[in-house]
Parts: C-alpha cells; sequence; structure tokens
C-alpha cells in the first residue's frame, strides 16, 4: 500500500478545516444593519457559549472516571486506548463549539435577509449550517488519519498487527466521542425542551401569545436551547457516528487479513469529504424554485457525487470487479440513507397528507390530535425499516459484512451536506425568534415562519438520516465486537443469549422513561418561575427575568448529566462482568431492534404533531387562538421531548454500547 495515499484523507480533512475557517470569517465580517435584534443575538450567542462550557466541565469527571476504569481494566499495549478515548472526547467537544460559532452567527444575517427573500434566509442558513457538517467531518478524519499513523509507525502495518493492536487502540476515540454526545444531546435537550414546552403552555396556550413573542419570559431560554440542542448536541452526535462508521469498517478489513481493506475507508472518507466540498461550492438555489425541493436535490446530489467519486477512489487500490463489489456495498447504505430521508421529509411536511390529516384531527379536540399522531407515528417504521432491511441486504449480498460496514460509512460520508441541512433548520427557527424580539415587519415574520416548517421538515430529515446510520453502523460495531470476542455462532437458544436480547432491549425503555423524568422535573420548576414571573407582573425587568430563567434551568439540567452517563456506560460493564461474551452480544441485538424502532417511531410523531401546529398557525382549520390551535399545541409538547431528547438518545446509545464491548475485548 503506498503510503503518498494517506495524503488523500489528510488533504480532504485541511480543505474541509480551510473552508471552516473561511466562513466563520465570512459570517463575522458581514454587515448587520440593524441593532434592534442584533442586541439578541449576540445576548443569545453568549449565554449558549456559556451553557455548553459548563455541560464541558459538568462532563469532565465522567470522562476522566472513565478514563482511569480504562486503565485499570486494561493491560500492556491495550492501555494506550486511553490516549485516543480522552483525544475523541476534547476534538467531538471542539467541533461542537466551532458548529455553534457558525450557527450563532448565521442567525443574524438570516434574519437580515428574511426583510427581502427567502431564497437568500435559506442561502445563508445553510452556509452557517456547512460549518457544523464540515467541521465535525473534516477536523475528525484528519485526527483519526493522524493517529493511525502514528500507531502504525510504531507497531507496523501488517493485517495482524492493524486487527490486533492498532485499530482496537484507535477505537477509543470513538468512545470518547460517544461519551461526549451522550453528555451534550441529553443535557442539552432536557433544557430545551423544558423551555420550549414552557413558552408553548404559557405563552400560547395560557395567554394566547404569538410563536417567540417578547411577553413570553421563556422565550429566550427556548432560543438558547434550539443551540444548545440542535446545533451542539446535533454535531456531536454525529461526531460519534462518523468515528464508529469509519473505525468499524477499518477494523472489519484489517480483519480479513488484507491491509489495503483497512486503508480503504478513509480513501472513501477523504473522497467523500472533497465531493461534498466541490459541490457546495457549485451549488444553486434559484428565486423561483421550491427550496425546500432544491435543497433535496442538493442532498441527493451529493451523495451520487460521494458514489462516483468513491468508485474511482477504490480503484487506486482494488482491481475493477472487486472495486465494483465494494462500492454495490457503498451504494446499499447511500441509497438507504437516500430513501429514508425522503420517507422522512414526507411523513413531516407540513404540505403533505401526514401532517395535514393530524391537524384536521384537532377540530374535534386533544384526544384524536394524540391519537392521530401515534397511530401515524407507529405506522411510519414501517416503510423506513423495510428500506433498511433492503439497503442491509444489498450491502451484504455484494462483499458480506464488510460491506455492511461499507455502507454505514456511505451514510456518514454525506454528513456535510446532510447535517448542514439539519442545522440550517435551526438557524431558521432561531432567525423567527429574532424578527420577534427585534419587532420586525409581519412580512419578515411570513417569511421565516414558512421557512420554519420547511426548517422542522429539514430537522426531520436529518434524525431520519441519523437513524438510519445509527442502525448501519451498529451492525458494523457487532460485526467488529463478535469477531474480535471469538464467536463464531450466537446461539439463540442459548439462556444468557436469550436473557441478553431481552435485557439490551428493555434497556431503550428503561433510558427513555428516566429522561422523560428529568424533563419533567426541570420543566415543573421552569413553568413555575413563569408563573411566578406572570403573578409578580414584573414585565419592566424582563431581559434580567429572562436570563435569570435561563441560569435556574441550566443548573437544574446539568445535575443529570453524570447520572445519566453513569447508567450508559456502567451497564454493559456491569453484564460484561456478571454475564459473558454472549450475554453481552444479545444486549447488542436487543439493543439495536427496539432502539431503531422506537427512534423512528419518537422523531417522526413529534415531527408530525410539530408541523400539525404549523399547519394551523398558517390559517388552516381556525387558524391561531382557535380550538384547534389548543389541541395541535398540547400535541407539540408532548412531541417536542420524543423528537429531539429521547429519539436522538436512542440513536447514541445504540452505538455506544457495541463500542464498550469492544473495548471490553481482552479484560
Amino acid at each position: 500500500m503506498k503510503q503518498t495515499l494517506f495524503m488523500i484523507p489528510l488533504g480532504a480533512g485541511l480543505a474541509g478545516l480551510s473552508y471552516v475557517i473561511f466562513t466563520l470569517l465570512y459570517l463575522k465580517r458581514k454587515h448587520v444593519n440593524d441593532q434592534g435584534f442584533l442586541h439578541y443575538a449576540r445576548h443569545v450567542r453568549f449565554l449558549t457559549f456559556r451553557f455548553v462550557w459548563k455541560e464541558y466541565r459538568k462532563g469532565l469527571p465522567v470522562v476522566i472516571l472513565t478514563a482511569g476504569g480504562l486503565f485499570f481494566l486494561k493491560t500492556g499495549i491495550s492501555r494506550l486506548t486511553v490516549i485516543p478515548m480522552i483525544l475523541g472526547s476534547v476534538v467531538s467537544a471542539a467541533v461542537a463549539l466551532i458548529g455553534t460559532a457558525g450557527a450563532t452567527r448565521a442567525n443574524r444575517y438570516t434574519v437580515q435577509a428574511a426583510r427581502n427573500s427567502t431564497t437568500e434566509a435559506l442561502r445563508l442558513a445553510l452556509r452557517g449550517g456547512s460549518v457544523l457538517g464540515f467541521s465535525l467531518t473534516s477536523i475528525s478524519l484528519g485526527v483519526i488519519t493522524i493517529i493511525f499513523l502514528l500507531l502504525q509507525l510504531f507497531f507496523g502495518n501488517t493485517p495482524e498487527s492493524l486487527a490486533a493492536i492498532v485499530l482496537p487502540t484507535l477505537f477509543g476515540y470513538a468512545l470518547g466521542a460517544g461519551i461526549s454526545a451522550l453528555i451534550g444531546r441529553t443535557s442539552g435537550g432536557i433544557f430545551a425542551k423544558a423551555a420550549d414546552m414552557s413558552a408553548d403552555l404559557a405563552g400560547k396556550l395560557d395567554r394566547s401569545l404569538d410563536e417567540d413573542d417578547p411577553r413570553n419570559p421563556a422565550v429566550l431560554a427556548d432560543t438558547v436551547g434550539d443551540n444548545v440542542n440542535d446545533i451542539a448536541g446535533l454535531s456531536l452526535d454525529l461526531s460519534e457516528s462518523y468515528a464508529a462508521a469509519l473505525l468499524a469498517s477499518m477494523l472489519v478489513g484489517a480483519l480479513s487479513g488484507r491491509a489495503e481493506l483497512a486503508f480503504l475507508p478513509l480513501l472513501l472518507a477523504g473522497s467523500g469529504l472533497l465531493a461534498s466540498f466541490v459541490l457546495l461550492l457549485f451549488h444553486y438555489i434559484p428565486e423561483q424554485m421550491n427550496p425546500g425541493r432544491k435543497v433535496m436535490a442538493i442532498a441527493i446530489g451529493a451523495h451520487l457525487g460521494i458514489l462516483v467519486i468513491g468508485f474511482f477512489s477504490s480503484l487506486l487500490l482494488l482491481k475493477i470487479d472487486e472495486a465494483c463489489r465494494i462500492i454495490g456495498s457503498y451504494a446499499g447504505g447511500i441509497l438507504s440513507g437516500i430513501s429514508l430521508s425522503l420517507l422522512a421529509a414526507y411523513y413531516t411536511a407540513e404540505t403533505r397528507r401526514p401532517v395535514i390529516s393530524t391537524a384536521s384531527a384537532a377540530r374535534y379536540g386533544t384526544t384524536p390530535v394524540i391519537l392521530q399522531g401515534f397511530s401515524l407515528g407507529m405506522g411510519s417504521t414501517v416503510l423506513p425499516i423495510l428500506v433498511f432491511i433492503g439497503g442491509l441486504y444489498i450491502s451484504y449480498s455484494f462483499a458480506g459484512f464488510y460491506g455492511v460496514t461499507l455502507a454505514a460509512l456511505g451514510l456518514m460520508t454525506g454528513a456535510p451536506v446532510h447535517s448542514g441541512i439539519d442545522a440550517a433548520g435551526t438557524i431558521i427557527d432561531n432567525a423567527g425568534a429574532f424578527t420577534m424580539l427585534g419587532m420586525f415587519t409581519p412580512a419578515s415574520r411570513e417569511r421565516t415562519d414558512k421557512l420554519d416548517a420547511m426548517g422542522n421538515s429539514f430537522n426531520a430529515v436529518g434524525k431520519g438520516y441519523t437513524v438510519c446510520s445509527a442502525g448501519f453502523i451498529t451492525i458494523a460495531l457487532f460485526v467488529v465486537y463478535k469477531k474480535l470476542a471469538g464467536l463464531e455462532i450466537i446461539d439463540l437458544t442459548e439462556i444468557h443469549v436469550l436473557l441478553g436480547i431481552i435485557i439490551g432491549a428493555g434497556f431503550s425503555f428503561f433510558l427513555s422513561a428516566y429522561l422523560f423524568r428529568a424533563l419533567q422535573r426541570v420543566f415543573m420548576k421552569l413553568r413555575d418561575d413563569i408563573e411566578e414571573i406572570y403573578r409578580k407582573g414584573l414585565q419592566q425587568n424582563m431581559h434580567e427575568l429572562r436570563e435569570q430563567l435561563i441560569l435556574t434551568a441550566q443548573k437544574r439540567t446539568l445535575k443529570y448529566i453524570f447520572p445519566t452517563c453513569c447508567i450508559v456506560l456502567v451497564f454493559p460493564v456491569v453484564f460484561w462482568f456478571i454475564g459473558d461474551e454472549m450475554m453481552l452480544g444479545g444486549i447488542i441485538i436487543g439493543n439495536l431492534v427496539t432502539g431503531t424502532f422506537l427512534a423512528l417511531f419518537l422523531n417522526h410523531t413529534g415531527g408530525v404533531w410539530d408541523n400539525a401546529k404549523k399547519y394551523v398557525e398558517a390559517g388552516g382549520y381556525g387558524g391561531k387562538n382557535s380550538e384547534a390551535h389548543r389541541a395541535v399545541i398540547i400535541g407539540d409538547t408532548i412531541g417536542d421531548p420524543m423528537k429531539d431528547l429521547a429519539g436522538p438518545a436512542m440513536d447514541i446509545v445504540m452505538k455506544l454500547i457495541p463500542i464498550i464491548a469492544i473495548i471490553l475485548v481482552g479484560v
């Protein structure tokens, strides 16, 4: 294998990082000619970063204790796993800060652009979101490649050394990224949804205030929460996914006994990043074209470009017949991701039947809205699962389980585009809040409302893509675990396996229940604080009151970081010691099945209720302050924690359990 080929992933990482720096400088220097809302934008930026920094401080003991426990459990050379683990956690945290910087700067310019053009506002939101997408892929790819090169220098690059020492050691990086993702997504989700629910119930439902009305004390907390959860949390989540997919495919390649198959995933990741970069530079959204369709066209075009350049890149290492099989598997993952994105867009789009039928049910009260949302959410798991199964079978048919790992990588190679679209939805949402806080014209608010409904679909598309990637990655990680643990066959009639499957299946429900209870406690206290403000009538000090609400909600939220991490991280370790390799394999399978179905159900149900609310607020079935509006508000407050807290947590835990299992092998 030519060492010069390492220049492709390193060069791609450098190009992506250069784009991120250039875009941040561009956003920093762009002029804003309205100081009215700029004050709010700066304040939200400050409060967002303060929350994220406190998250990291509270999560630091978790990283330290995990590193100490790993060092104690491992022996000899395997103790080096601690170093990549710490690097994975630190790099993921840094990437989240960079993505948050891009999004919070793009917020203000999106607001300004919305005064004149919906399309221009969308362009700026996508540019801000692209900072998140390219930072998480380029930095992670560069760091993993450098660590891989250094470990090769010390331990060699034969298939045996790669499979026995280099890549198992490097897997610590995925564990560190997973810990950061767990910290960011759960604490960010609790805070964001407590603020969002409080704003909706205390403002819209009880006092008939408009969305993001300045008289609502919780509106600033809601805006900060969107940044904390849907920008920083999303970045951390996808950093874990990207690292896990890349390392799983490399390790399965090494276990096949061929060094070039271990390096091929790095080459595919690098070439895919370059393809995404080129497409981003040359894309254009015509004013007359439906922006939502154009964005989906960009996503599909990016993945097809990744597929084409991936084929030619694989020819640098493989013969054409083998390259065709490899790319067939790669395509299986990519096509599954595109299909699931389109399905998620259908189930949650404001103009599609699922959302309209849910809004229509609101004419008859809250109960029909809840029943309609649950029935659609449950039914919406069927087609995505069939697509997932089809993609899995195609990828396996071409190249076995190595093909399955490449399918997972194919999904994550498109992360710069998909995560950018997802982040753009949040930027648009916050832009709408700033138009209200800055008292812009109704026309500006109408443009941001139109984009906001589209942004909700962007978020749902991103979540569908994430669920699909999490499923493929978990299967890839399970294959790695099975090979490293030396398990030729996992017998489903063996009692430890059966127990493991049941325990793993139940853990998804246990964790969801725990997160909902934590959210309930934070929400109830925040709601009491808001009602106290209204009772005292202290509207003249609204600025101070808004910030005080954020500080108290933040303090209550952060206390759940340590117990949540302990529950997830200790769970597989306990059953590793009281059971055996077979039981832990069963736990991975059980958690994969229920986690995938739960994530799809929670994400789609929440998305349907959210856009049903937007549909009614746009004038459907009575419009604002009607009985239908009250019903869909309640549905939305139920759906928000489903799609933005429990659903994303399932994705993370599905991957984190097998990552821990892989690292435990040999202990």
